[in-house]
C-alpha cells in the first residue's frame, strides 16, 4: 500500500500568535479558523467572559497535545478524549499519518490539520479527514482516493 504524500507547505506556522507567514511573499495570511468564526458563527462567544474562553482554548489544545503524543509515540493519558480517539481508530481501521500540519491555498488563507489519517480498503488508499465541531461532534467525514 503506497504512503499518503502532501507536500509542505512554504507557509510558516507561528504557535505562539497562532500567525501564517509566507516567506516568499514577505506576509502574513489569514487563518481559516478565524474565518469560520467570522463568517458561521460570528456571535457564538458573545457573552463569554475571557477567563472562560481562555480556559476552553488551553483544553482544547492540551486536548491536541494528547492526540498528537498518542499518534507520535502511542502514549495514552488515558483522558476521555485519547480513548475515544483511539476507539475511533480501530472502528475505522485507521492509521496516523499526519497531525498539526500546515496547509494553505498559496495565496490568502493557511490552517492546521489538526488530524490526518488513512485507512486501506480493498487496496483502495484514502485519506480520511474528520472534521469536529467545538464539541468534538463529528461534523463531516471525507475521503479521497491517492
Amino acid at each position: 500500500m503506497a504512503k499518503v504524500i502532501i507536500p509542505q507547505s512554504p507557509v510558516i506556522f507561528n504557535p505562539e500568535d497562532h500567525t501564517y507567514y509566507l516567506p516568499s511573499e514577505d506576509r502574513y495570511l489569514s487563518g481559516i479558523t478565524d474565518l469560520l468564526h467570522r463568517q458561521l458563527f460570528p456571535n457564538k462567544f458573545d457573552g463569554i467572559d475571557e477567563t472562560t474562553l481562555s480556559q476552553a482554548a488551553e483544553y482544547g489544545n492540551s486536548v491536541h497535545e494528547a492526540l498528537d503524543a498518542f499518534d507520535s509515540c502511542f502514549y495514552n493519558d488515558g483522558r476521555q478524549e485519547t480513548l475515544d480517539y483511539i476507539d475511533l481508530c480501530r472502528q475505522f481501521n485507521l492509521s496516523h499519518e499526519l497531525s498539526e500540519f500546515t496547509v494553505s491555498d498559496g495565496q490568502n488563507w493557511a490552517s492546521r490539520i489538526v488530524l490526518s489519517a488513512s485507512s486501506a480498503c480493498k487496496n483502495l488508499q484514502a485519506l480520511v479527514v474528520f472534521v469536529w465541531n467545538d464539541d468534538y461532534q463529528m461534523l463531516t467525514r471525507s475521503e479521497g482516493a491517492t
